[in-house]
């Protein structure tokens, strides 16, 4: 029987976002990230007691390298920047036979790309200067979902992204890059 985690109840659980698709410009950029989340149960939904509980993603670090402009190795994090419960953050009951569970997860990110330090050696031998990290942020939260579980936590359930994430730097409103694809699971 499909049940609802308890209140109270917090996981941590292994995440990975295989071909991860980044665009900037004209460039499109593939990664894969691995990583983990810890997700804490708060409580029953007031509207939906006893069908949904509200949930909140207190940390979600995901890292990975990839390769950007000229070959050029960098570094790709993505990771929370503000670990408060969104209302939408839920795990709910989906009717059905048999029934399911769907877990919905809305994220603030802060998405860095960072050239390599052998990036940086290269750089260095054609005497061309050592680019600074680029750190970006979600315009509006990420919404990450999976409606398909069978049971919670998930053991590698799929996440699928509702829309496109529009990037920005965090001093601007100006999009910058936008994540394409963000192919999550969770837990495995």
């Amino acid at each position: 029987m499909v049940q609802l985690p308890s209140p109270g109840a917090s996981f941590d659980l292994s995440v990975s976002a295989e071909d991860t698709r980044f665009e900037q410009g004209d460039s499109t950029y593939t990664v894969d990230l691995t990583g983990d989340l810890r997700l804490e149960i708060r409580g029953a939904q007031v509207q939906l007691p006893g069908v949904s509980v509200r949930t909140a993603v207190t940390r979600f670090d995901l890292t990975g390298t990839s390769q950007i402009d000229d070959d050029t190795p960098a570094r790709i994090t993505v990771a929370l920047t503000d670990a408060e419960s969104d209302p939408a953050n839920e795990i709910k009951l989906v009717a059905g036979v048999p029934p399911k569970l769907e877990h919905t997860m809305v994220l603030h990110l802060e998405v860095t790309i960072e050239p390599t330090e052998q990036a940086a050696d290269k750089r260095a031998r054609g005497r061309r200067a050592r680019r600074e990290p680029l750190v970006l942020r979600t315009r509006e939260p990420a919404r990450l979902t999976c409606s398909d579980l069978d049971f919670f936590p998930p053991g590698g359930g799929p996440y699928r992204l509702t829309d496109p994430v529009e990037l920005v730097r965090p001093d601007s409103d100006r999009v910058v890059a936008t994540i394409e694809a963000f192919p999550v699971r969770v837990g495995n």
